[in-house]
């Protein structure tokens, strides 16, 4: 337990993030995430099975409190589970929990044909992927000397799926463009 209180403690510190933004009740320890054949927002979800789930304060906070979108019955009105790795970088986390996350510079699939929606391009937009070791290649990792080791931020998101653009030529991408609210980090 005091590892897992030192590892919230440097995050809270390094990103100047409250801890009031953490619902420690939703957390996932490695291996006790669900196993089998997952879907949420009718999509195939891929557990993050090695990795530890600091679960953040958001229900109530969309649809009028209508928490749907989080939900795990692969429902209509559900949304599905992606993944978006960031570098250590303590501006980039406290401005996505305190914001949406936004399209950056580089847009390698925008003029894509999308997978999702056939006859259109997958157009500018913010990148996720429902694969997290995909996601992992985006981060930096930042050392933790008391504890010995090396530590990557991955967002898991909730993403809209009738917002999903899917690169046909990089299918491990999602795009999802507008003004960021079809992403919701979660964990």
């Amino acid at each position: 337990k005091d590892i897992i209180a030192t590892k919230i403690s440097v995050l809270l510190e390094g990103c100047k993030l409250s801890s009031d933004i953490f619902e420690p009740e939703f957390d996932m320890k490695p291996k006790n995430w669900p196993t089998g054949q997952n879907y949420r927002g009718k999509l195939p979800y891929n557990p993050p099975y090695d990795y530890f789930g600091f679960a953040l304060k958001v229900r109530g906070s969309y649809d009028s409190g209508d928490d749907t979108w989080l939900g795990h019955c692969n429902i209509d009105g559900e949304f599905a589970v992606a993944y978006h790795g960031i570098r250590w970088s303590l501006d980039a986390v406290k401005g996505i929990m305190n914001s949406y996350l936004k399209a950056g510079a580089n847009q390698l699939c925008s003029n894509d044909d999308d997978m999702m929606h056939p006859g259109k391009k997958c157009g500018k937009g913010v990148y996720v992927t429902p694969n997290i070791k995909v996601a992992e290649d985006y981060t930096k990792g930042f050392g933790v000397f008391e504890l010995n080791k090396t530590y990557r931020i991955v967002l898991q998101c909730r993403v809209n799926p009738i917002k999903i653009r899917q690169s046909a030529c990089k299918p491990e991408y999602w795009i999802l463009n507008g003004n960021g609210k079809e992403i919701r980090p979660y964990r």
